[in-house]
């Protein structure tokens, strides 16, 4: 096993979860939870960092956990300069794990903090004094470390040095037959060890120090006097005589004095459940345990009780993807058994062909429900989005999700980004006023931006939608007038301004800037939209704001449609898409020329596919397929509907993928080819 990169894509978790507490504290600056979470992450990031010679890495977490330290301890106010600085930090931090940075921009950030801690005015001078006043408490560790722990990639120097920033520690090593320091270096473990220590920071600076450790590492023990070493929890792993209890105790006097001061009492403390602590711990720190460390927490539970916890395991995007196209593979070769077994009379064949189909489709679903994951992944890295874009703007906002819940597969959201984060900057950038502007308006002076998502059916909905100006079509019609994209005497409709608007290289700003004015518009969101199968729909009003409508497929790779036949061809239609088939002669569809038929007590308009493909004969009755999409209807006439097909989605060749009335094609189960339509686009 590769430890090393064992420890990348842990730590590469850990930084998610660190800019997500930094963007909680970005809106609660005072919230202790958070302040906690990000000293751990750090201390967690530093504690292997240099066992895997990530050296700057190592002193960069050091660096900040020094600045996180202070603002625990109340010698700093945390702000917005050291909210920016530490954002800028994970970013740097991403890139010395991926080993993208000399070490150039961590040398920076580290200036800075060590500018930041050395600045008058900044730190508290009244920081002894506030110190003293916390309350020294004092605890024996029993750590009973073996080989297996250097092949869950733990540093046991750095835990024993960690030990150091406690206030006070003795170690007491047992069963030393070996020199201890020569067992760690030949990595076979025969001693244990028995820790005093005292600690000003709680219980919570001693867990700190252990958190990768497994239940039967260690055992944690708060000692008050000499009657917590006879408890039966202590005595159950080292029997001590009274003058060994009364020698400890003399030893953790000689730190303090005051130590024990209390009443001593006769009642036994119980030692402190490390199955509690580490569930705590795992609470607040999700993404921090390996899965062979969590898996064997829970097996070596004694009480029976099942977790209550979801165990997760990290898997390569590399190999869903090659689980997706042995589950696609499969898809195929059962509609080529079911075409070459169609004729045969066996019922024995017959039911292990129904039993193939009934294990590939849950083969199926399994496969795809693994890859879906929650929109939310996405949410830190549009809060910082919109945090700098806001700032770069001066304006407020004010940002609202919904529905972030919401599962796509991985791939889509993987794509998404781009295309999402270009909607928010336009909607801060051209949308959202100043607050000046919306003051005067007698708006709010903070903008309100909402990101909300749906299921419905097959396809996913998410809108981003602001309270803004809504679209400038006067502006959009005078630039498109003068790149000669419109005619200054033509009236035009707000459908046909926004199309405009998408087209490649359209844009309203006047400058450029870090924000917009390059060119690069929403024709590139369309198409990259339009990449993943999905829509874009686009409305607004006039002071008001506007709605952006993205409508996505759950999956990209499979798809049930309906097969159809136009003279010697197959074509394919998504079967969500179908709300109702019927036969009609070809003459009374063709009785006007005006291509409409009526449905349901409302005329909609059809498309013959052997018109619309030079086909000239027609037969004398024909399939009617009234399709359903986005709310729109449009009726499709072919010559036969062969039955439904779950295909295998293949996107198109460059050559054709410019063809908007194909949205990609599929093998069917003869071999033969076939071309996905998009209905919609089918011009009558």
């Amino acid at each position: 096993m590769d430890f090393k990169q064992e420890y990348i894509e842990e730590v590469k978790q850990i930084l998610k979860s660190l800019e997500h507490s930094i963007m909680l504290l970005d809106n609660q600056p005072n919230n202790p939870e958070q302040i906690d979470n990000v000293y751990r992450y750090l201390h967690t990031v530093k504690g292997s960092a240099g066992m895997f010679d990530f050296k700057e890495m190592e002193r960069l977490t050091h660096e900040l956990e020094n600045i996180y330290s202070d603002i625990r301890e109340d010698l700093r106010a945390i702000d917005e300069n050291i909210l920016d600085l530490t954002l800028h930090a994970v970013d740097v931090l991403n890139d010395l794990i991926e080993e993208n940075d000399d070490g150039g921009a961590s040398q920076q950030i580290i200036d800075s903090i060590i500018s930041l801690r050395g600045s008058s005015g900044e730190i508290i001078t009244s920081a002894d004094t506030t110190s003293s006043t916390k309350q020294k408490e004092a605890y024996a560790i029993i750590f009973t470390p073996t080989d297996s722990i250097f092949k869950r990639g733990i540093n046991l120097n750095a835990i024993l040095e960690d030990l150091n920033e406690l206030s006070w520690h003795e170690i007491i090593i047992h069963n030393e037959s070996i020199p201890f320091v020569d067992q760690i270096k030949a990595r076979k473990i025969s001693s244990w060890l028995e820790i005093l220590a005292v600690s000003q920071e709680g219980v919570e600076s001693i867990k700190d120090i252990f958190m990768f450790l497994n239940d039967s590492d260690y055992q944690l023990f708060p000692i008050s006097n000499k009657e917590d070493f006879h408890s039966e929890a202590y005595t159950e792993l080292i029997k001590l005589t009274d003058e060994e209890a009364n020698w400890r105790i003399e030893k953790f006097k000689t730190f303090d004095q005051k130590l024990f001061l209390k009443e001593a009492t006769s009642e036994e403390k119980p030692a402190i459940n490390k199955e509690e602590v580490l569930k705590d711990l795992k609470s607040v720190v999700v993404d921090l345990v390996p899965e062979e460390i969590e898996t064997s927490s829970i097996e070596n539970k004694t009480t029976g009780s099942k977790s209550k916890k979801n165990s997760h395991v990290n898997v390569s995007t590399e190999k869903l993807d090659g689980l997706i196209n042995i589950v696609s593979e499969l898809v195929t070769f059962r509609s080529e058994m079911q075409h070459l077994l169609s004729e045969v009379e066996d019922e024995k064949i017959t039911e292990a062909v129904e039993k193939l189909e009934n294990l590939t489709l849950k083969l199926r679903d399994s496969a795809f429900n693994i890859r879906l994951v929650p929109i939310n992944i996405m949410n830190v890295k549009l809060q910082r989005l919109i945090r700098s874009v806001s700032k770069d703007l001066n304006k407020e906002i004010d940002f609202i999700t919904e529905g972030l819940d919401t599962e796509l597969d991985r791939s889509i959201i993987t794509a998404l980004e781009a295309p999402l984060m270009h909607i928010i900057r336009n909607s801060l950038d051209h949308g959202i006023e100043s607050p000046e502007e919306r003051i005067k308006r007698n708006k709010p002076a903070k903008g309100l931006l909402k990101l909300y998502s749906y299921n419905s059916g097959d396809h996913v909905f998410i809108q981003i939608q602001d309270d803004g100006n809504g679209i400038d079509f006067k502006k959009i019609k005078e630039k498109a007038i003068a790149k000669n994209l419109l005619s200054a005497t033509k009236e035009y409709t707000e459908k046909e301004l926004i199309a405009v608007m998408m087209s490649a290289g359209f844009s309203t700003a006047d400058s450029v800037t870090t924000v917009s004015g390059r060119g690069v518009g929403m024709d590139v969101v369309k198409k990259e939209i339009n990449a993943l199968r999905g829509e874009i729909d686009i409305s607004t009003e006039e002071g008001l704001g506007t709605i952006v409508t993205l409508r996505l497929p759950l999956t990209l790779t499979i798809l049930d449609t309906l097969v159809v036949k136009v003279s010697n061809e197959k074509y394919l239609i998504p079967i969500n898409e179908v709300e109702y088939c019927y036969e009609e002669e070809h003459s009374k569809l063709f009785k006007t020329n005006r291509h409409l038929i009526n449905y349901e007590n409302s005329f909609i308009p059809f498309v013959s596919l052997r018109e619309f493909f030079s086909v000239e004969e027609y037969p004398e009755k024909e399939t009617v397929i009234i399709i359903n999409k986005n709310d729109t209807r449009i009726a499709i006439i072919v010559d036969d509907i062969l039955g439904q097909y779950q295909t295998v989605y293949k996107p198109l060749n460059e050559l054709i993928q410019d063809i908007d009335c194909f949205s990609g094609a599929s093998i069917l189960g003869d071999g033969s080819t076939a071309l996905i339509l998009n209905a919609l686009k089918l011009k009558p």
